[in-house]
């Protein structure tokens, strides 16, 4: 890949090794970029919110949390459980959910494989 500069170069290197090599000068956190560590000032030290939810007084730094929080007032839980039908707001939380699925799997396994009933 061509870049036009030495400086433009660095930065595309470091997005494959991704070394952390801005220092944030309010708190000694490291980040990978520059454009990562303005991101980080704004929302951390300078407290930056500009998503403000439509239900209640609460704002936010990024609009992924925003929907998120706004889904709570709303009830709605796209994420659904293919098992047992619970709904989710995120999809993380399905999937730890799926896990609590995947124990109760095991467990009727080792108790079947004992020779107990289940």
């Amino acid at each position: 890949m061509k870049k036009t500069s030495k400086k433009e170069l660095d930065i595309h290197i470091n997005y494959h090794t991704k070394e952390r090599q801005w220092l944030c000068p309010k708190c000694s956190m490291l980040f990978y970029s520059a454009n990562d560590l303005r991101s980080h000032d704004k929302i951390v030290h300078l407290r930056i919110r500009r998503f403000f939810c439509r239900f209640c007084d609460q704002a936010f730094a990024k609009n992924y949390a925003l929907k998120h929080h706004e889904m709570r007032h709303t009830g709605e839980k796209p994420h659904v459980c293919s098992e047992c039908g619970k709904g989710f707001i995120q999809m993380v939380s399905l999937r730890t959910h799926m896990k609590s699925h995947k124990l109760c799997e095991q467990k009727k396994s080792t108790k079947t494989n004992k020779g107990e009933k289940v």
